[in-house]
């Protein structure tokens, strides 16, 4: 194994003819990109819950820190789709587990009301739509260890459970396309920031 150092600091080793790895004590500038995971998700998915405790399933991007108190920018780009009626829409909440369960990330939204979300996609009307697609991101600061798993989940509510919201469907009701003839991808990309 050979260790590179700078200015007598140790800087990377090397075992074999592997690619050499930074050695933990470096110091990366401030705002730098140490990391970057992504999710991807196509498949549908139907919320009628009326409470913020349901999360979209397979859509949490999640990597081990590498350094203590880094701050983790976490974005996302969400499609859906809704029923027709009076009280369609949905609103996002983010969650985030740090090896001691899932809880909401509460500097994304208003605490003091009860309907307020990290971002919220407005009512649909119309006979055929898209899916309506909403970017978002937040730079959250877990504080937290080096060696940490930190997972992050998004958990959505309709308005009213009498009007389901569909994630990756665009409906058409007029041509009778119940699922949906749009099928977009939805994403979820964290990156570990040195802070």
């Amino acid at each position: 194994m050979a260790t590179f150092k700078i200015n007598g600091k140790n800087f990377a080793t090397q075992s074999g003819t592997g690619e050499a790895t930074v050695h933990s004590d470096v110091v990366f500038p401030t705002h730098h990109i140490i990391q970057i995971a992504q999710t991807t998700k196509t498949a549908t998915e139907t919320f009628n819950n009326e409470n913020w405790t349901t999360a979209i399933s397979s859509l949490n991007p999640s990597f081990i820190t590498k350094k203590a108190n880094s701050k983790i920018l976490v974005e996302t780009n969400q499609f859906w789709g809704c029923a027709e009626g009076g009280a369609e829409g949905v609103g996002v909440r983010l969650y985030r587990n740090d090896g001691t369960g899932y809880a909401e990330v509460t500097a994304t939204r208003d605490g003091t009301l009860s309907w307020s979300c990290w971002f919220n996609v407005p009512g649909f009307s119309g006979d055929d739509y898209a899916p309506q697609g909403v970017t978002a991101s937040f730079l959250d600061s877990p504080s937290v260890a080096a060696g940490t798993t930190l997972t992050y989940a998004f958990h959505p509510r309709p308005y009213t459970a009498s009007y389901p919201v569909y994630l990756n469907i665009g409906k058409n009701t007029s041509g009778g396309d119940t699922n949906g003839r749009w099928r977009p991808l939805t994403s979820a990309t964290i990156k570990e920031i040195a802070a």
